[in-house]
């Protein structure tokens, strides 16, 4: 097993991390810490795909398809297993869909840049139980 240590080059903390699996992942060869590469990737499959952020007050980052948010293809995992969700975008737009996926809590680093954008509430059916007041 390999231990790396050392500063990241983009959040600048201190890391100590052992795996031989990070060798083979340039980004994290080059000097990132496995938040930060994680992050990246994130954000670059949103920008790239046709996903869109979901991010709460809390900064918990989601990512929905916007353009197809309802999927019936037996084929697919869906996130959260499928339940359905709200989500109010605080630009107006409003999404309903059964396959929502969580990447995580945005750390303090990539928080500025990326604010939050919308509230959602979990609904099951006609049924809905509010997690964030709405």
């Amino acid at each position: 097993m390999t231990t790396r240590e050392g500063n990241c080059k983009t959040c600048g903390k201190p890391f100590t991390e052992r795996s031989d699996n990070y060798i083979h992942i340039p980004e994290i060869a080059e000097g990132d810490c496995f938040s930060c590469y994680h992050w990246k990737k994130v954000w670059t499959s949103v920008e790239n795909d046709d996903f869109e952020s979901v991010i709460t007050e809390d900064f918990e980052h989601h990512t929905v398809n916007v353009q197809h948010p309802m999927s019936s293809d037996p084929r697919s995992w869906l996130g959260y297993s499928g339940q359905l969700w709200t989500i109010q975008f605080y630009d107006g737009r409003e999404v309903r869909t059964n396959n929502l996926w969580r990447q995580g809590n945005i750390p303090e680093f990539w928080r500025e840049s990326h604010p939050p954008n919308a509230r959602f509430a979990y609904t099951t059916g006609e049924k809905v139980a509010k997690k964030l007041e709405l």
